[in-house]
């Protein structure tokens, strides 16, 4: 393990993962729009990578690998840094 804190990056993860949930519910709570699906999957798929890459590096010791790919992770998060249950605000 390195000094990289793995639960940040699934903190993170699970934020987004509830944010874009939540979105696709808001917008289309019928569940029926194709296009709106293929949307949310894609953007699931892409965040889920970045948190396997994350705990991939940090579990091989890959710090500076591992950090980055936090960052990455909290590039989606901050369209939503005003929730009060961001990561940033301590939850």
């Amino acid at each position: 393990m390195t000094d990289v804190d793995v639960t940040a990056g699934t903190r993170l993860y699970d934020f987004i993962a509830d944010r874009l949930d939540e979105r696709m519910r808001d917008r289309y709570p019928g569940g029926n729009d194709h296009q709106a699906m293929y949307e949310y999957r894609d953007a699931h798929q892409q965040v889920q990578a970045l948190h396997q890459s994350f705990v991939d590096a940090a579990h091989s010791g890959r710090a500076d690998d591992a950090k980055g790919y936090l960052e990455q992770l909290a590039e989606p998060a901050a369209q939503w840094i005003d929730h009060p249950h961001h990561p940033s605000a301590g939850h």
